[in-house]
């Protein structure tokens, strides 16, 4: 709630007990949204969803495993746009091309931005789709989100 007291507690924990705190939350998140309803995306079912969405990547980011997240249609499907570039830009090395995230990049270099969860992998299908990678674009079509 406040970011004081998240900064203290960041400067107080070790690298290693950090980067185990952040893979137990990647891997408990990826769990408890497994069990939501997800056609219209992880953010449109609350306070968990929207979490889940917004904080996945970069929770991902510091536990070193940002590439299952980058590299996963369905998880990439269900997280926010903004917080996929983020967690990607966070990576200080050139984003893997070819990867949804690479698309959300060159998506939001383009001007797509702002959309609904649903219309957002719909692109990421589009574009997964045009670059001939069958496999996440099957993992987006079976992310549970309804496709318009």
């Amino acid at each position: 709630m406040d970011e004081r007291i998240a900064e203290v507690l960041r400067q107080e924990t070790s690298a290693e007990d950090s980067r185990r705190i952040h893979t137990q939350l990647v891997s408990q998140l990826i769990a408890l949204t497994g069990e939501l309803p997800t056609d219209e995306g992880w953010e449109a079912t609350g306070p968990l969803g929207r979490y889940a969405a917004q904080a996945l990547p970069m929770h991902a980011f510091h536990a070193d495993v940002l590439d299952e997240v980058l590299f996963n249609g369905r998880l990439a499907a269900h997280v926010d746009q903004v917080a996929l570039l983020d967690a990607a830009n966070c990576r200080g090395s050139v984003m893997p091309a070819a990867t949804p995230a690479a698309d959300a990049a060159a998506l939001w270099a383009s001007g797509v931005s702002s959309l609904s969860q649903p219309e957002w992998a719909s692109w990421l299908h589009l574009m997964s789709t045009v670059r001939g990678d069958a496999e996440t674009a099957r993992e987006i079509e079976l992310s549970g989100i309804r496709l318009p």
